[in-house]
């Protein structure tokens, strides 16, 4: 399950970034990165979401010292050379390293009290490729809590470690995002996917365990950094569209205009989020938008938590090709609706959807780059490749890279031979 070329460079590399007596102590650790199924951009519009945790992530060797200072060394950034730092040098939103992950979590144990006595020695490695969309940023976070938690005696339960890497990503890092990256990584089971609710933090787990259905990851190789594209704008239009729901109750003429639905104008003041509209519910509403740009990312968040919902009833019954209907609708939606996709994603997306032996494409993550997820058939993985490689290729002149992922567990700590 492990990637065991890794596990085996993390001790050389620790004695040498930090003294060979070094290796022989530290302890070895892992947190898995996440693809989502479906559910895009809906985390912070109070809707469900269906991601699983991956077989791919980060790994780590750590030791504590007997100072206040932190040091790290990554072997993705090698260049980057060891960064030190202090427990007493924690600054939010000033700090743009890709050590910044691992600093907001200690921030944000901070704010809850929880303060280190000592400071630590890590190195990092990890096989999720930086900024395609299988979240590696949320990783690193899972990571550097659960070690943390394990290093200093201070366990942290699966739902109280998702929310403080949420809170490191949100206020030390500065990316406005929603709970589920960290949730899926921190409470990952093997072989199974994870219904969200986002907004209740329950989740229940439905087999993701199809014999027969590779599960593709295809990077466009255009990498996305959801701290310089459209993500925080993305979530301003939601607050915005709920404002228009939220009103339609209370503006004369905004309820006029939904009147053919008055049981749902009485309601519109409850909504706290979109995901709190049904689709049927919109669709008496929709005439109260002026903004056309706004409509439309209200409709991708409320359709797509329902798209969650079907999907999730269809892997709990083994129906594997609803999903893929359901993955493509997906990915229209967040083309035209929520309009985060881009046009290396559309090919890869497209090109796949019209493939026989595919069951569903769709883009995954925040968009503007990153990946695609694909249902393909085993017996045709090669050919799939081949017709994706060349189809990019012409297209682009970009090589594409794939990935056979596997659904699975949360972190854990590891054993040594």
């Amino acid at each position: 399950m492990y990637n065991q070329e890794i596990i085996e460079k993390l001790g050389p590399a620790f004695a040498e970034a930090f003294g060979e007596g070094g290796a022989a102590e530290a302890a070895y650790y892992f947190a898995p990165g996440r693809a989502n199924l479906i559910g895009e951009h809906i985390d912070y519009n109070g809707g469900h979401v269906l991601p699983c945790s991956l077989t791919m992530g980060t790994y780590a060797a750590v030791r504590k010292r007997p100072d206040r200072v932190i040091r790290f060394f990554s072997l993705n950034f090698p260049g980057d050379g060891v960064v030190c730092s202090s427990l007493d040098d924690l600054r939010p939103l000033e700090d743009h390293s890709w050590t910044a992950y691992i600093k907001g979590v200690i921030w944000a144990l901070g704010n809850r009290g929880i303060e280190l006595d000592c400071g630590m020695d890590m190195v990092i490695c990890g096989d999720l490729p930086d900024g395609a969309g299988l979240s590696s940023s949320a990783s690193l976070e899972v990571l550097a809590g659960f070690v943390i938690g394990d290093l200093f005696d201070l366990p942290l339960a699966e739902r109280e470690l998702a929310v403080c890497c949420q809170e490191a990503e949100r206020g030390y890092v500065g990316v406005d995002c929603g709970i589920m990256d960290q949730f899926a990584c921190a409470a990952g089971r093997e072989g199974c996917a994870m219904v969200l609710d986002t907004v209740s933090l329950d989740c229940r787990y439905v087999p993701l365990d199809f014999p027969e259905i590779g599960l593709v990851i295809t990077n466009t190789n255009r990498k996305h950094d959801l701290r310089t594209s459209a993500y925080n704008e993305r979530r301003q239009q939601c607050a915005e569209a709920l404002e228009v729901v939220r009103r339609c109750g209370e503006a004369p003429e905004l309820a006029e205009r939904c009147a053919e639905a008055p049981e749902v104008v009485r309601r519109c003041g409850e909504f706290q989020a979109l995901c709190d509209v049904t689709p049927a519910e919109f669709a008496a509403m929709e005439s109260a938008f002026d903004d056309p740009v706004l409509l439309r990312r209200a409709r991708h968040a409320i359709r797509e938590n329902g798209r969650v919902r079907q999907a999730a009833e269809a892997l709990k019954n083994g129906q594997i090709e609803a999903l893929g209907k359901l993955m493509n609708e997906s990915h229209r939606s967040l083309k035209e609706d929520f309009e985060v996709s881009c046009r290396e994603l559309d090919i890869l997306a497209e090109t796949a959807q019209e493939l026989p032996y595919v069951l569903g494409s769709r883009m995954m993550g925040g968009g503007f780059g990153g990946c695609t997820i694909s249902l393909v058939r085993k017996d045709a993985l090669d050919e799939f490749k081949k017709t994706l490689r060349e189809v990019y290729r012409e297209q682009t002149g970009i090589e594409c890279t794939f990935y056979e992922a596997s659904p699975g567990g949360g972190p854990a700590k590891l054993t040594m031979r």
